[in-house]
C-alpha cells in the first residue's frame, strides 16, 4: 500500500483510505507502514468516535505500540495522524458500503 501526497495544499486532507468494516485494529496495523512513510513513525491516531463497532486503544507493531484515541467532535470520515517528530497530518476515510 502506498499513499500519495495531495497535489493541492489547500485541501483539508493529505491522503485517503477505504477500510472494510471488519476488525479496526487489524486494518490499522496493515495501514501503519504506509503512514510511517509520510513523516516517519506514527505515535498516535485520533479517530472520530462515531461509526466504529470496535474501538481498540492501541495497535501493537513489531517495533512499537501506537495509541488510538476517539474524539466525539472529529468527523468519522477522518483520522488525525500524530508522528513521533511532532508533526501531524490528516487521512480521509471513505465510507464502507455493504454489498
Amino acid at each position: 500500500m502506498e499513499l500519495e501526497p495531495a497535489g493541492n495544499h489547500h485541501l483539508l486532507h493529505d491522503g485517503g483510505w477505504w477500510p472494510a468494516p471488519q476488525d479496526l485494529g487489524a486494518k490499522l496495523r496493515s495501514l501503519m507502514p504506509a503512514l510511517d512513510q509520510v513523516r516517519g513513525p506514527v505515535a498516535r491516531l485520533l479517530l472520530g468516535a462515531a461509526g466504529w463497532t470496535t474501538r481498540p486503544h492501541q495497535v501493537v507493531l513489531a517495533d512499537r505500540t501506537v495509541s488510538l484515541g476517539y474524539l466525539a467532535d472529529q468527523p468519522p470520515s477522518m483520522i488525525t495522524v500524530r508522528c513521533v517528530d511532532g508533526g501531524t497530518f490528516v487521512l480521509r476515510i471513505a465510507p464502507s458500503f455493504s454489498r
